[in-house]
């Protein structure tokens, strides 16, 4: 009888420690069906934010290149209007200002240079003639680029940040003659990175082929740019 007593309680406990073994058994694979299903939807919501991330770099990109494409027509229009001769320049500067009075205000300025980097127009009333043999768009144009766009900036006339495009300016035989530039403020670039579809904590930057930023949201680090 006193076996009988004594074999019931490690019989229990015996019994208990397998419904536990059960029980457990049950809980894991569900416990690990939850942790699968929870990794699944945060690899899903990254997915989803890379794709929106994407969708948004291509709009913008759209966004740029057609600014760009407009600024590289002005620049062939004006390139066409201009005179290369010295002789010439205060009639360039009345046509390049008469022009910038008409354009969106941010358009910077409208300069036109000699082969040798000389200022033989320029878009705002002032005696200081602007050198360009040492600015890199400049000098892209003399090797042969069709269309240089050079760093940013920040302008000593009114402190704006601005990047600037250039363009040749050639005879008829295909000969250089000039180069033609236009500033575009900076701020252009920053309205088009204003965009509330990203995720939180987004930066967009747009760089050039130097690796240099150009533009960034405005939650993005502080980027220094070098002065003019």
């Amino acid at each position: 009888m006193r076996q009988a007593q004594m074999g019931c309680p490690m019989l229990l406990r015996t019994i208990r420690s397998r419904l536990l073994g059960l029980v457990v058994a049950a809980v894991f694979p569900f416990f690990a069906v939850i942790c699968i299903g929870l990794w699944s939807q945060l690899r899903d919501d990254q997915n989803q934010a890379l794709e929106r991330a994407l969708d948004e770099a291509r709009l913008l990109a759209i966004q740029i290149d057609d600014h760009i494409g407009s600024l590289e027509n002005l620049l062939t229009g004006l390139s066409r209007a201009v005179s290369t001769r010295l002789a010439d320049a205060d009639a360039n500067n009345a046509l390049l200002r008469q022009v910038k009075e008409e354009l969106p205000d941010y358009i910077s300025n409208i300069l036109l240079f000699a082969p040798d980097g000389s200022n033989i127009g320029i878009s705002w009333n002032s005696d200081r003639r602007f050198y360009a043999g040492d600015r890199a768009y400049f000098q892209q144009v003399i090797a042969g680029q069709r269309l240089a766009i050079g760093d940013v900036i920040r302008t000593k006339l009114t402190g704006e940040w601005v990047v600037t495009l250039a363009s040749p300016v050639k005879d008829q035989t295909g000969r250089l003659r000039a180069v033609i530039a236009i500033g575009t403020k900076l701020d252009r670039f920053q309205d088009a990175l204003r965009t509330q579809t990203l995720p939180a904590g987004s930066i967009v930057r747009i760089i050039n082929e130097k690796g240099i930023v150009v533009a960034q949201s405005e939650n993005g680090p502080r980027v220094d740019r070098p002065q003019s």
